[in-house]
């Protein structure tokens, strides 16, 4: 023997073979378990964040809402009416999103009540991955948008947390406009 491998060449060539192979194959396996893995990591990330959207785009009715009142209170909170074909509305949810990062963890609820036709679901849903709306978004019933006599968009209602609304008005607000009120209905208890 001088010194080499105490298998003959073919024999080491096969071995070789199976050898890669054998790594290739665990490697496969090792990426589909790191892919599977980082996907359910980031949607457990996602609903603790509060991005997933498990409920988003159901239609909200009168008595809907009036649980989400009654489960926060406590918190102040915020309607935002809106609608994607709305430049002031579009202008205005990136203020929101401000907002909602500003106020996280702070006694605060933050929800969106789209006004558009029932049929476009998917369309405001590819809004909200779009303007990175990470609050949840509802699509507003009939009777929620009779019951705060929304005429115009962007429409916002503030209310206490006592449940009672403070403040009802259409137009674009932005972040400073939204503390103004937060503030002063967080410390109003």
């Amino acid at each position: 023997m001088t010194g080499g491998s105490p298998l003959s060449g073919r024999k080491r060539d096969e071995y070789e073979k199976e050898a890669v192979a054998d790594l290739l194959g665990a490697t496969k396996k090792n990426m589909k378990r790191l892919a599977v893995s980082l996907l359910l990591g980031f949607l457990c990330l996602s609903v603790s964040a509060g991005i997933a959207w498990a409920k988003a785009l159901e239609t909200l009715h009168v008595e809907d809402l009036k649980a989400i009142v009654d489960k926060n209170a406590g918190k102040v909170i915020m309607l935002n009416f809106f609608a994607t074909w709305c430049p002031p509305c579009r202008a205005e949810i990136p203020e929101l999103v401000k907002a909602v990062s500003l106020y996280k963890g702070k006694n605060v609820v933050f929800i969106g009540l789209s006004v558009d036709d029932q049929k476009n679901k998917a369309k405001v849903e590819q809004f909200m991955n779009k303007m990175k709306i990470s609050y949840p978004v509802y699509m507003a019933g009939r009777d929620v948008v009779l019951q705060f006599s929304i005429g115009s968009i962007p429409h916002n209602v503030f209310f206490d947390r006592s449940g009672k609304i403070i403040f009802s008005q259409p137009g674009e607000c932005d972040v400073e406009d939204i503390k103004l009120v937060v503030e002063e209905l967080l410390h109003d208890s």
